[in-house]
């Protein structure tokens, strides 16, 4: 369970910052953001959810 959680925090903080640097370079060129948004949350959940799978299963 410890190595999911730190696969899920990989690949929310991965996604995260994806999004956070496209979300930056749209509002320079006037895009439509709502799918990077997307994503950026959906990377925030990742990393929350594998934080609470870390501390459940840590105790």
């Amino acid at each position: 369970m410890q190595d999911l959680a730190i696969i899920l925090k990989l690949i929310g903080a991965l996604t995260a910052g994806w999004a956070y640097l496209w979300i930056l370079d749209g509002l320079k060129q006037h895009v439509l953001l709502i799918p990077y948004a997307i994503a950026f949350t959906v990377g925030v959940v990742l990393v929350i959810i594998a934080a609470v799978i870390g501390r459940r299963h840590r105790d």
